[in-house]
């Protein structure tokens, strides 16, 4: 939770301002065509972004690029709204469009250049800042792009002046304290960062970005205690969010406080779940909590199982759920068993065993991102349990081989 974390933050930062810049846009951008349809469509585009409904946006300006497609302002609204989306290359190639068409429009260097830097192109994002900033010198936005692309290239001391000039342009905008408090924390000044997310706080005490910030700073500095509290408070924010929970639970564990911290644990895993964040990483590729790190790691070796008298264990399956809980699945010569492990079972995780004589049949779904197994029994109930493909594959092949799901 230290350099990547801070680099995180930082891209948080950017993300920030690529919606603050969306307001922006609209006073800031060259004159359209004299043609009131356009800008009342304009106006409508707007309308729509700023309730996000992205896609309808993007159609909305698309109606006036089919009809004006050298309009340089619905070129610059329609790569923001693409920006939204999270279709960061084809708001580049709007922007670049723009730029074509009006290439001294400011506003679409500083879009241009977050875009780049969202990319990881840090040198482009550099230029187009700095050109937006040639054209318009108390650009602030531009001043945060280019600072957050000059510490991402590790230029430490010209990131923070860039960043100091855009919160001396306006004291009273949170988004270059997180910045700069970021960027402190990555060239290593803790003290001096802790000091800047303080007073980012101060203008938004709810912000989980900065409390979570905060938080690594202080664990940096050894206040394992003060650690927690910012973590505490940013899960009082921000309740349904998973990356707090998981660095509270993290910042518990050091802190000796187990119990609570795989309580943490259990509820980030159940939201990551939720959410469909972690579907990608754990049901796509197999890998267990990546986010949750060693934690996540000790609790699925943790739980045993021991079998009945005249009871043989035969297959034992890892990275199973039963009702979003994590366990496995085992098989012995007698029953079906879902044990949860040590994280659900603090959560209240119920255990599941099903006489292999009361399965009526076995069912398998495949989706792109996971899988599920449904055991159907006897008195016609269903019990479905979740997995990744690579863990459903060879689940299904013991299960044929024991002869299990098939009537005589």
């Amino acid at each position: 939770m230290c350099g990547k974390f801070k680099l995180l933050v930082l891209f948080a930062a950017l993300f920030w301002a690529a919606t603050l810049l969306n307001a922006n846009a609209r006073t800031a951008s060259p004159q359209v065509d004299d043609n009131a349809g356009i800008l009342d469509q304009l106006k409508k585009g707007d309308a729509l972004l700023d309730n996000d409904r992205v896609d309808d946006a993007i159609a909305a300006f698309m109606v006036i690029i089919r009809v004006a497609p050298e309009n340089a302002l619905a070129r610059q609204h329609l790569a923001r709204a693409y920006a939204q989306q999270g279709n960061i290359d084809q708001a580049v190639a709007e922007d670049k469009h723009c730029l074509a068409i009006d290439p001294r429009n400011a506003e679409a260097h500083q879009h241009l250049g977050l875009m780049y830097g969202t990319q990881g192109r840090y040198e482009k994002a550099v230029y187009e800042a700095n050109q937006a900033l040639n054209l318009d010198v108390r650009n602030q936005d531009a001043y945060v792009v280019l600072g957050s692309a000059l510490s991402a290239l590790k230029t430490y001391q010209p990131a923070i002046a860039a960043l100091e000039t855009a919160i001396s342009i306006d004291p009273t905008d949170f988004q270059p304290y997180l910045a700069l408090a970021a960027t402190m924390g990555r060239k290593g000044d803790y003290a001096g960062s802790v000091q800047v997310y303080k007073k980012a706080l101060s203008l938004r005490p709810n912000s989980v970005p900065a409390h979570i910030g905060l938080a690594a700073d202080y664990a940096k500095l050894g206040k394992t205690q003060d650690e927690v509290r910012e973590l505490e408070l940013a899960v009082k924010a921000a309740p349904t969010s998973a990356i707090a929970h998981g660095h509270l639970g993290s910042a518990l564990w050091r802190a000796g406080q187990f119990q609570n911290s795989l309580r943490e644990g259990s509820i980030a895993t159940s939201l990551r779940l939720q959410s469909g964040a972690l579907g990608r990483i754990l049901f796509g590729w197999g890998a267990t909590f990546a986010f949750f790190g060693a934690i996540l790691a000790i609790t699925f070796a943790s739980s045993a199982f021991k079998p009945q008298d005249g009871e043989t264990l035969l297959k034992s399956f890892f990275l199973t759920f039963y009702k979003d809980k994590p366990g496995r699945f085992v098989i012995t010569s007698r029953r079906l068993v879902f044990v949860p492990e040590l994280i659900s079972s603090i959560a209240h995780a119920t255990r599941v065993s099903i006489e292999r004589d009361n399965v009526e049949s076995i069912e398998s779904q495949r989706t792109t991102t996971g899988a599920s197994l449904i055991v159907h029994t006897v008195d016609g109930s269903a019990v479905v349990f979740r997995m990744p493909l690579l863990v459903l594959q060879p689940l299904l092949k013991e299960l044929e081989k024991e002869g299990i799901g098939r009537r005589n």
